[in-house]
């Protein structure tokens, strides 16, 4: 990244994958896969994550969403949308 004083920051799509993953594991989640897509400069996050048998699966998706969105907004990361999806369980 460049910071010179009134440069635009620029930040790469690896970069935007890392926050994603960054922002799910503090949720609690251990186990994902993340991908993204842009539109309009824009990103679409697709997030999968494998949840505990025990574990309340509309909670986590819900907490993980928030957590990702929040963390990106926060870094001025452009988002359309963020999708979490429960792949499985987790053992």
């Amino acid at each position: 990244m460049d910071d010179t004083p009134g440069k635009e920051t620029v930040i790469t799509a690896s970069a935007v994958k890392a926050l994603t993953e960054g922002a799910a594991r503090e949720t609690g989640v251990e186990s994902l896969s993340a991908s993204l897509a842009s539109k309009d400069r824009s990103y679409l996050i697709s997030c999968g994550i494998r949840v505990p048998p025990s574990g309340n699966y509309t909670e986590l998706a819900t907490r993980t969403r928030e957590n990702i969105r929040r963390v990106l907004e926060e870094q001025g990361v452009p988002i359309e949308d963020v999708e979490v999806t429960v792949q499985g369980t987790a053992s």
